[in-house]
């Protein structure tokens, strides 16, 4: 076990500079945060009538044509933008 958490550790440390800048600003940005403004839809917006959306790393509420929160995990890789859930 723990040669396991060593080779785990020292994997964290070798990939991790390449987000290192980001998470260390993750309380900068106000309450939101820097996450919100640069990993989501057209700077904070959603499609009309979304209420769930995946910006590609995190998924967001919407209310309003708006984002209003969202999960804010650290991504090695981006997906596709999309709306999860429509409300009609």
């Amino acid at each position: 076990m723990r040669a396991w958490l060593a080779a785990t550790a020292a994997l964290m440390i070798v990939t991790a500079p390449s987000f290192l800048a980001e998470a260390a600003s993750l309380g900068e940005g106000g309450s939101r945060g820097p996450w919100l403004a640069r990993f989501s839809a057209s700077g904070g917006q959603c499609p009309k009538l979304c209420v769930e959306w995946f910006d590609g790393c995190n998924n967001c509420s919407c209310g309003r044509g708006r984002i209003d929160v969202c999960t804010q995990h650290i991504c090695f890789g981006r997906k596709r933008a999309r709306c999860l859930r429509w409300g009609f």
